[in-house]
C-alpha cells in the first residue's frame, strides 16, 4: 500500500500524459488540486471512479456469469484509465487484453477494440516523441484532445453495450447466432457451386497412405549423404544454419525457418551431408501425405487422391528438392498443408471445427512466410482469398417444417472480419516467432530490427538485379520445363559420369500444363470452387514472377515448383474424369497428343510417332466400340509417367550412368532445339 500511495502521490496532475476524459476536462500535466466549479479535479476524478465501480457492481449482481465478470473487469480497467487522475499514457493497455474475447460479441466492440488499438498506439508514439524533443504537451493540445475525444467514445460505446443499449440495431450477439444458426450451415452447394464430396475416412486410406509415405521415404532418404559435399544452393543454406549454431550474424535474404531446421539437424545429429538434407526428406515425404490428403477433399476421390500423390513422389523436381538442403520444398509443404486446411475448412459443417481448423490454417500460413521470401505471400493472399470468398457466400437456412427457405448468412461479414483477424493476427505471430533466434541470439534487440531487415533485403535484391546465371531461365520456358538446373554434377574425362539433374517428369509437367487448361474451361462452364483455385491459383503463381523477370531478377526452373504443384493436382482431376467416362472427347484427345512429344524425344520421332499412332489408334477404337477409351487414355498416361520415373530416376540421385545414357535423356537440349534463349 505504501508503495501505490507513494508512486500515486508522485504525479499531482489531471493526467500524466494518458489521452483521457481527465485530460480533455482539465488539460494534460494540470494540477489536479486545480478546481472546476469549486472542486479540484482530484475530487472529480476519485468521484467519478466511485461512480463506475458501483455501477459495475450492478452490472455483475444483475447477471452473475462468465462472460459479464470479464465485461466488468474491462470496465473498470478501461474507466480507471478514463476518469481517475494521474494517469500514464501506458495504463489503457490491460484494457485491450480483457476486450478482445468480447470481440465476438458485437460489432460494436470491434469497433471499440480497433479504435482503441489506434489511440493507444498514437497515444504512446505521441509522448515518446514529445519525450526524446525534452520538453511537454501544451495544456490542450489539439492532436491529443482528438485521441481524447476518440477514447471517450470508445469507452461510451462500450458501457452502452454493457448496460443493454442496442446501438446499431443488431438483436442478438455474433455468439448466440452461431449457436442457433450452427446446425443450419450449408456447404457449397447452397452457394450454388458444385459441392465439395466429403469422403469418409476408411482403413484404405490408411493403407493407401501408408504405402504412400514409405515409398516416398525410402527414394528420399536412400543415400541421402551422397555426395559428400555441398550441392548448388546447399552452400548459403547449410553456411547460414552453421552461422546460427557459432552465433555469427549475416544477412539472409530469406526467412530463417528452413535454415533452422537444417541447424537443429546439425545439432542433433552432427554437421554431416546427411544430417543437413534430414529436414528436406521429411518434409518432400510430408508433402506426398499431405497430397493424399488434399486429392481426397479437393475430388471427393481416393483414385484422383493417389494419383496425385504418385505425382509428387516420383516427379524429379520435387524428389531433387526434397534429397538436398534448399528452401522450396519447406514452404511448398507449408503450402500445400495451408491448402488441406483451407479444403477442410469450405467442408466443415461445425462451426467449432471451422474455428480450430482457422486456426490451425493461420499457424500453417505464418510458417509459409517464414520459409521464404515473397513467394508465400502469394500462398497466403490466395488462401485467405478464397476463405474469405467462401463465407462471403455464406448461406443458411431459416424457418422450419414447410416455411424453411436459404438466405443469405446475415452474419457473413463479421466472420470475414473475424477471419481476416484471426488469420493475419495468429499468422502474423507465428512469422515473428521464427525470428526469434536473431533476439536471443543477441543480434536484434526490436521491432526496429525486423523492420530494418526488411531495407536490408530490399538493399540485397537490387544489387543482385543484374546478376547473371548460366541455369537462369524465363517464366514462359517454365511450363515446358526447357531450361533444367544441374545441380551436382561428376564428368570425368573417361567413363561413367553422374549428376543431380533439377528437371522434372517430362510426360507429368507437360500434362499439368494441358490439364490447367482444361480445368480452366471446365470452371467457365461450371462454378467449381476446386476448379477455379487450381486454375486461379496456377495462373497467380506465374504472374507473379512477370515484375521480376521485368527487372532482370535471375530467376529459375525451382521458381515453377508451386504452379506446377497445382498443375498435378488439375492432371489428377482430368485423369480422374478420362478414368470414370466423364471427359469429354476434346480432354481426352488433348491428354493423348501431350504423350506425342514425349514418345518422339524419348525413342526418337521415327518409332515414336508408330508407338504413339498405334496407342491413338486403340483408343479410337474404344471409342468406337466400349466405354473404356477414357480409361485407356488415363492408364497409358500413368504407365508412361512410371516408366520415366524409371528412366530419369538416375539423374535425379547421382547414380552413375554410361555417358550416352545421360546425353539420351537431356530433352529439349541439343542443337536442333538450340537453347531456347527467345523464350
Amino acid at each position: 500500500f505504501s508503495l501505490y500511495g507513494s508512486t500515486a502521490a508522485y504525479y499531482h496532475e489531471t493526467s500524466v500524459n494518458a489521452f483521457n476524459f481527465m485530460a480533455l476536462l482539465g488539460g494534460l500535466r494540470v494540477s489536479d488540486s486545480t478546481t472546476l466549479m469549486g472542486v479540484s479535479y482530484f475530487t472529480i476524478g476519485m468521484s467519478l471512479l466511485t461512480l463506475l465501480f458501483v455501477w459495475i457492481g450492478y452490472l455483475i449482481w444483475q447477471k452473475t456469469e462468465p462472460e459479464r465478470l470479464n465485461l466488468g473487469i474491462l470496465l473498470a480497467l478501461f474507466g480507471s484509465f478514463m476518469f481517475a487522475p494521474r494517469m500514464h499514457e501506458r495504463y489503457l493497455y490491460p484494457a485491450l487484453v480483457f476486450i478482445i474475447p468480447l470481440v465476438v460479441e458485437t460489432p460494436i466492440l470491434g469497433v471499440a477494440l480497433a479504435v482503441m488499438s489506434l489511440t493507444f498506439l498514437v497515444n504512446l508514439a505521441y509522448v515518446m516523441h514529445i519525450l526524446n524533443a525534452k520538453t511537454f504537451f501544451s495544456t490542450y493540445d489539439p492532436a491529443a484532445m482528438v485521441i481524447c475525444l476518440l477514447n471517450v467514445a470508445a469507452f461510451a460505446a462500450v458501457a452502452a453495450y454493457a448496460h443493454g443499449w442496442n446501438l446499431i440495431g443488431e438483436g442478438v450477439s455474433l455468439a448466440e447466432s452461431w449457436r442457433s444458426l450452427s446446425a443450419n450451415i450449408r456447404g457449397p452447394a447452397e452457394r450454388n457451386w458444385e459441392e465439395l464430396k466429403v469422403l469418409d475416412w476408411t482403413p484404405s486410406d490408411t493403407t493407401i497412405i501408408a504405402i504412400l509415405v514409405v515409398v516416398a521415404a525410402a527414394i528420399r532418404f536412400w543415400r541421402l549423404w551422397f555426395p559428400n559435399e555441398i550441392v548448388f544452393d546447399e552452400v548459403h543454406f547449410v553456411g547460414q544454419a552453421r552461422h546460427y549454431l557459432h552465433n555469427r550474424q549475416f544477412l539472409d535474404p530469406h526467412p530463417p525457418l528452413a535454415k533452422l531446421l537444417i541447424a537443429v539437424s546439425i545439432k542433433i545429429f552432427g554437421d554431416h551431408s546427411w544430417a543437413w538434407r534430414v529436414p528436406n526428406a521429411l518434409a518432400g515425404t510430408g508433402l506426398t501425405a499431405i497430397t493424399y490428403l488434399l486429392g481426397r477433399r479437393m475430388f471427393g476421390s481416393r483414385f484422383a487422391a493417389t494419383i496425385a500423390a504418385a505425382f509428387v513422389l516420383s516427379d524429379g523436381m520435387f524428389l531433387v528438392d526434397s534429397r538436398v538442403a534448399v528452401l522450396d520444398i519447406v514452404y511448398l509443404t507449408c503450402a500445400a498443408w495451408s491448402y488441406l486446411l483451407l479444403f477442410r475448412f469450405l467442408q466443415a459443417t461445425d462451426l467449432i471445427e471451422q474455428r480450430r481448423t482457422l486456426l490451425g490454417l493461420a499457424i500453417v500460413l505464418g510458417m509459409c512466410l517464414g520459409a521464404k521470401f515473397y513467394i508465400p505471400a502469394l500462398t497466403f493472399l490466395l488462401v485467405m482469398g478464397f476463405l474469405l470468398f467462401f463465407l462471403w457466400q455464406g448461406r443458411v437456412v431459416v424457418g422450419s417444417g414447410r416455411h424453411t427457405s436459404v438466405v443469405a448468412d446475415p452474419l457473413r461479414y463479421r466472420r470475414m472480419v473475424g477471419a481476416v483477424a484471426l488469420g493475419g493476427g495468429v499468422g502474423a505471430m507465428v512469422y515473428l516467432g521464427i525470428f526469434l533466434p536473431h533476439y536471443a541470439l543477441g543480434w536484434w534487440g526490436g521491432i526496429a530490427d525486423l523492420f530494418a531487415y526488411y531495407g536490408k533485403v530490399a538493399w540485397y535484391e537490387k544489387s543482385v538485379a543484374s546478376a547473371t546465371h548460366p541455369y537462369a531461365s524465363s517464366v514462359l520456358s517454365w511450363p515446358l520445363m526447357l531450361r533444367p538446373i544441374a545441380y551436382w554434377q561428376d564428368f570425368p574425362a573417361k567413363g561413367d559420369v553422374a549428376t543431380i539433374w533439377g528437371g522434372g517428369n517430362p510426360a507429368i509437367w507437360w500434362g499439368a500444363l494441358t490439364a490447367v487448361f482444361i480445368v480452366a474451361a471446365q470452371w467457365f462452364e461450371r462454378r467449381s470452387l476446386t476448379r477455379a483455385f487450381l486454375a486461379i491459383g496456377y495462373v497467380c503463381y506465374l504472374l507473379i514472377w512477370i515484375p521480376n523477370a521485368i527487372y532482370g531478377r535471375t530467376l529459375f526452373l525451382y521458381h515453377y515448383m508451386p504452379a506446377v504443384y497445382l498443375g498435378f493436382l488439375a492432371l489428377a482431376l482430368v485423369l480422374l474424369e478420362c478414368w470414370e467416362g466423364r471427359a469429354k472427347l476434346v480432354e481426352q484427345a488433348a491428354i493423348m497428343l501431350t504423350l506425342l512429344p514425349v514418345f518422339m524425344l524419348g525413342i526418337g520421332p521415327g518409332i515414336g510417332i508408330v508407338a504413339f499412332a498405334a496407342i491413338a489408334v486403340v483408343w479410337v477404337e474404344l471409342l468406337r466400340r466400349t466405354e473404356y477409351a477414357g480409361k485407356w487414355v488415363c492408364g497409358t498416361f500413368l504407365c508412361v509417367a512410371f516408366i520415366l520415373f524409371i528412366y530419369f530416376f538416375p539423374i535425379w540421385t547421382g547414380m552413375r550412368i554410361e555417358r550416352a545414357g545421360y546425353y539420351a535423356r537431356m530433352w529439349l537440349q541439343g542443337s536442333n532445339f538450340g537453347n531456347w534463349s527467345w523464350i
